[in-house]
């Protein structure tokens, strides 16, 4: 089966991170973000969003070049958490878990002190400009 998702959008936020000990001793890094989509270019078009995660070195990665306002494309696979909430409902919570994230612009108030590394694979690599543009244009 196929599970791709790939998406662009800006971030509504700075990215969240999480550092989690497993029971080895070892770390487990987290960081989420979320994107907002527009499905037109009118005024009155309704955003989509989207919850994106990255993990580990991705999840570092993310924080050190990722803020509110840039504009990402995120290649990834839908996946869903059902859990129990402390009041004992169950809770299913969707998001895109990234392999790959292409910064394609900057938000106006840009952190220059955050870098200008532009694309972060996880497990293959990005498609060219050229063969993004004639996929998603």
């Amino acid at each position: 089966m196929v599970n791709n998702i790939v998406i662009e959008g800006n971030l509504i936020k700075d990215p969240e991170y999480q550092v989690f000990k497993k029971e080895d001793g070892t770390e487990f890094k987290k960081t989420r973000f979320t994107i907002a989509y527009n499905k037109s270019y009118k005024e009155n078009s309704t955003p989509m969003f989207f919850n994106i995660e990255m993990y580990n070195n991705s999840a570092d990665y993310a924080m050190k070049v990722l803020q509110k306002g840039t504009g990402v494309l995120v290649i990834g696979s839908l996946e869903s958490n059902i859990y129990t909430d402390k009041t004992g409902k169950n809770v299913s919570y969707t998001y895109i878990k990234c392999r790959n994230v292409r910064v394609i612009s900057r938000g106006k108030d840009y952190d220059k002190s955050k870098g200008s590394e532009q694309v972060y694979s996880t497990d293959f690599e990005l498609p060219s400009d050229e063969e993004l543009e004639r996929l998603f244009r």
